[in-house]
């Protein structure tokens, strides 16, 4: 191997030729070694060197000791170590022709090796799985990413000293997250084919693009176009997924279903059709024009996010692919609450304008600020010796049950603020009828944001 050698630009005319003559050298040696700020070796540790006359930067990894060497280098050269696509070491030094160079990167940190394995049910290693981890205390180097051997393992380094979620992916398998509080021993993660939901997809001549079918998990989204009747979504996770069938020129259609981990859950048909519009105005109890309102259907699901329109300043809103025949309208509003319901005929493929949304108060009314009496609460001993505020029951048939909270369920936050008792949980969720709710919840390592009205 030699160094990469570039002749000067010469003109050649046609009929012409040129000699050109290139002299290789050997160049230089790096020997390298990657360990912490404790001088322990870190082995697969991703490297990007870059020499000065070469175009492209050269990319390696580390050795099981840590150690790395770079051949047929010379002049300057930068060495950048990277977890992730984030570069935490980095030396520039000068190789002469002919000479070995020794070179330490030390990357600073308390970071810890994480090693695992990712196994499919019968305990037979998964290739080519996805593992994200994500440390309790997040910051610098608080994540890292790796993908399994072909005896289904990996190794990474992550800084931190508590806890870890992991997030393993593959195709053939439904996605699986888990929390391990120590993992100074190796991690197993088994994953599953998941479940497969199944349903028969009828519109009325609507949709003019096929339609696209979400399901939001508790594993995250998945997204699928729909090219025939039949659909069928396979390894998904268990849990209670809302489900939103979508198609250009028909109204959506929105579900939720029950997943079960495994086997196969049968949604029925599912038919999608034609529908109109909506335009309007959403005012107070003087005719006063309510900024900022969100304007839905009256019947929709309190976490469905579609379908919805929010007023301008003028309190102007308009709706789209919204359902033929007679529609009930609401304005939700952060602070004025819920709006009365006004009920709207709606035509096919026409556009109902000028219609109006009122509340039965002034702009800046105060009303009466009530809890939230569909959640129980409690505070448990938590992890690390501190103590958490756990949903310990939950209303069946309430906005907060429809929303997908459960019992066991830990709460982060209430409205964006981090609560730190059961009596400041209960402040934070007290407010207007009618209003918006937002938790945000930690349920087997995972954290989601569950959003419903407050009622009575």
């Amino acid at each position: 191997m030699f160094v990469r050698a570039e002749a000067e630009g010469r003109e050649v005319h046609p009929g012409e030729t040129m000699t050109v003559e290139l002299a290789l050298r050997e160049g230089g040696t790096i020997e390298g070694r990657a360990v912490t700020e404790r001088g322990f070796p870190l082995r697969s540790l991703a490297l990007e060197v870059r020499v000065g006359n070469e175009p492209a930067p050269r990319r390696m990894f580390t050795q099981p000791d840590g150690t790395f060497t770079l051949a047929a280098v010379q002049g300057r050269v930068s060495v950048v170590a990277l977890m992730g696509a984030r570069p935490v070491a980095r030396s520039e030094v000068e190789v002469a022709d002919g000479a070995t160079v020794r070179l330490t990167l030390t990357v600073n940190g308390a970071l810890r090796r994480v090693e695992g394995r990712v196994v499919d049910r019968r305990g037979f290693p998964v290739q080519g799985a996805s593992v994200h981890m994500t440390a309790v205390e997040r910051g610098e180097m608080g994540t890292a990413s790796s993908v399994t051997s072909a005896d289904g393992t990996f190794d990474t380094l992550i800084a931190g000293t508590r806890a870890v979620t992991f997030e393993a992916r593959h195709g053939d398998y439904a996605p699986r997250t888990v929390r391990v509080d120590d993992v100074s021993h190796p991690v197993r993660i088994e994953l599953s084919e998941g479940a497969e939901l199944t349903m028969e997809l009828r519109d009325d001549g609507c949709a003019t693009a096929p339609p696209r079918v979400e399901l939001r998990t508790t594993c995250g989204p998945v997204t699928i176009t729909a090219t025939d009747r039949d659909v069928a979504v396979p390894h998904l996770c268990a849990g209670r997924a809302p489900m939103v069938v979508d198609a250009e020129g028909c109204v959506r259609a929105v579900r939720t279903v029950t997943i079960p981990a495994q086997g196969r859950v049968q949604v029925g048909r599912v038919e999608i059709v034609a529908g109109g519009g909506v335009e309007g105005t959403v005012v107070d109890a003087r005719r006063q024009p309510v900024a900022g309102a969100v304007v839905r259907r009256a019947d929709a699901e309190d976490d469905d996010p579609t379908g919805v329109a929010r007023t301008d300043r003028q309190g102007g809103f308009a709706l789209s692919a919204v359902p033929t025949g007679d529609v009930s309208l609401v304005a939700v509003h952060p602070v004025m609450g819920r709006s009365e319901v006004t009920t709207v005929r709606v035509l096919r493929g026409t556009v109902a304008r000028g219609r109006e949304i009122r509340y039965a108060q002034e702009v800046g009314e105060r009303r009466e600020s009530l809890p939230v009496r569909a959640i129980t609460l409690a505070d448990l001993p938590g992890r690390g010796g501190g103590r958490d505020v756990v949903v310990r029951a939950v209303n069946d048939g309430s906005t907060a049950e429809r929303a997908g909270l459960r019992a066991g369920d830990r709460v982060v936050s209430v409205g964006g603020e981090e609560v730190e008792s059961v009596a400041d949980a209960t402040r934070r969720l007290e407010g207007p009828l009618g209003d918006l709710v937002v938790m945000e919840v930690e349920r087997e390592g995972v954290r989601r944001t569950v959003r419903f009205n407050r009622e009575r």
